[in-house]
């Protein structure tokens, strides 16, 4: 929701921009408005520090979203400022048209990608191709007890990572050896997925034909 409404914010900059443009009598007090943009972009650098901190640290989605709502302050503020410099050296009005434009742009690009990764939280993604083949390569090269493999699902949830699979054993077996074969399995998958959540099933054979709910 909050992706769609920064997009609807983007489309509104570039609408009251046209309009704007197209009144007669369009002036700009360019002092004025310089005093405010310094002052707002100083708080607006000073939180968009602090949320690309946290988001890089939780990989959140709500924080990427905030980050990014201020980022489109920020930017929209520098662009003012150029805006007006430009219009106070050249008296060139339609800058303040190209600007918002290019800011609106920038704006719907940013929440078009916050929109598309929510998209695959709702539906439940799985891991990308890189994750999967470190998941696979790590099943298969911990362990020679272990058979094979069959039953293997993934998928995101916020930041969180779910990984959940079947191992086969041979039958003669013992129940540490597979325990132990198997925690080190889960190990090396947490060191290498970060902040994952780990099911593994045991099986004494295979039996990926049997259809699981």
């Amino acid at each position: 929701m909050e992706g769609l409404f920064i997009v609807f914010s983007g489309g509104v900059i570039t609408f009251l921009a046209i309009k704007k443009f197209l009144e007669k009598g369009y002036v700009i007090d360019t002092t004025l408005s310089l005093a405010f943009m310094v002052v707002s972009i100083i708080f607006t650098i000073v939180i968009v520090v602090y949320l690309d901190r946290v988001a890089k640290e939780t990989n959140n989605l709500i924080i990427k979203s905030d980050s990014l709502h201020y980022k489109t302050d920020l930017f929209s503020n520098i662009g003012i400022i150029v805006t007006i410099l430009i219009i106070k050296l050249t008296g060139l009005f339609v800058i303040d048209l190209i600007v918002s434009f290019i800011i609106s742009v920038y704006i719907i690009y940013g929440a078009s990608k916050i929109i598309i990764s929510a998209y695959h939280i709702l539906m439940d993604k799985s891991l990308d191709e890189i994750d999967t083949k470190t998941i696979i390569d790590i099943i298969n090269t911990t362990s020679p007890l272990v058979d094979s493999y069959h039953f293997l699902k993934t998928r995101y949830a916020g930041k969180d990572m779910f990984i959940e699979f079947h191992l086969v054993f041979n039958e003669d077996i013992t129940l540490l050896e597979a325990h132990a074969v198997s925690d080190d399995i889960e190990q090396r998958l947490k060191k290498a997925l970060k902040g994952a959540t780990i099911i593994i099933h045991l099986d004494p054979y295979d039996d990926s034909h049997i259809e699981i709910g």
